[in-house]
């Protein structure tokens, strides 16, 4: 065998795999909060600020953490789980976990991502595009974790890694995909709405379509028209694919009355005015 042989003989060549469709096992779609945060699977809020995004995170994350019945009277079949949270917007001491006292949280089962110690000791923020096998590694260790929380999604993209790329928010979050797939946790990412008037509600989610596209059931938080109280919001389906019976919720927050002292901060929490509301998120933003 001549050099050239040998070098075109040790080039690898990409194998196409197929199957059959009866060589797949179907499984049911399983529900964290049910028609709303999907198991195994992204989950996308989005609006723009003091929408009660975060807020309704935090609230989440109580309710999971201590096995609770969801805000709009769905029963948590689930009990109590450990959830994982990622934030970089409102500072811990401050926002975070004063809101998760109030809200009732089982601080101990809350796992809170710092940062990533790289070489030297040198620290940086966790990214998707480089960390996932960390954050898979540390799941394995801690499988009470069934809820992700990561607040807000485009901070821990990756440096150099651009959300308006299609392609790119792809191929970044594959792997996170992937990781809900294999573990079975929830995950919810949060995002913002970009400022371009006149497009469909879809396209009002900043960055690529693919951060839509991505994620099996999408929200959006937006305040809805009331003169008499102008901190309302509204949950409305914007993706929900995997289910039929999505439907919004009207919210409001308000400043806990009997909240633990001293606090850093006022604490808030969210609560629920009115459920079933048959807007869609597409309708209410055009």
């Amino acid at each position: 065998m001549n050099a050239t042989t040998a070098a075109e003989s040790s080039i690898w060549v990409p194998e196409l795999v197929i199957v059959t469709a009866n060589q797949i096992k179907t499984a049911v779609i399983k529900w964290l909060w049910p028609d709303v945060i999907a198991l195994g699977m992204t989950n996308l809020f989005t609006g723009n600020p003091d929408q009660c995004k975060s807020l309704m995170i935090v609230d989440v994350v109580a309710r999971a953490s201590c096995g609770v019945d969801w805000l709009d009277g769905g029963r948590n079949v689930n009990g109590p789980i450990d959830v994982l949270m990622m934030f970089n917007e409102d500072p811990a001491a401050h926002v975070v976990v004063p809101r998760l006292k109030a809200a009732g949280a089982d601080l101990a089962r809350i796992h809170i991502v710092q940062h990533v110690k790289a070489k030297e000791d040198k620290v940086r923020e966790f990214a998707i595009a480089s960390d996932i096998q960390q954050l898979k590694q540390y799941l394995e260790t801690n499988p009470s974790i069934r809820l992700i929380a990561i607040d807000p999604f485009s901070a821990y993209f990756g440096s150099n890694r651009k959300l308006n790329d299609d392609q790119t928010v792809r191929d970044v979050t594959a792997p996170l995909i992937q990781l809900a797939e294999q573990t079975g946790v929830a995950i919810i990412d949060n995002s913002h709405l970009n400022k371009t008037e006149g497009l469909d509600a879809i396209q009002k989610v900043i960055g690529a379509m693919a951060v839509v596209a991505i994620h099996r059931m999408a929200w959006v938080f937006t305040s809805a028209e009331n003169e008499d109280d102008c901190r309302e919001r509204m949950m409305l389906p914007l993706k929900h694919n995997i289910t039929g019976k999505a439907e919004g919720l009207v919210l409001a927050q308000r400043e806990m009355e009997n909240a633990p002292s001293p606090f850093p901060a006022e604490p808030k929490q969210i609560f629920l005015l009115f459920n079933h509301f048959s807007i869609l998120a597409r309708e209410f933003l055009l």
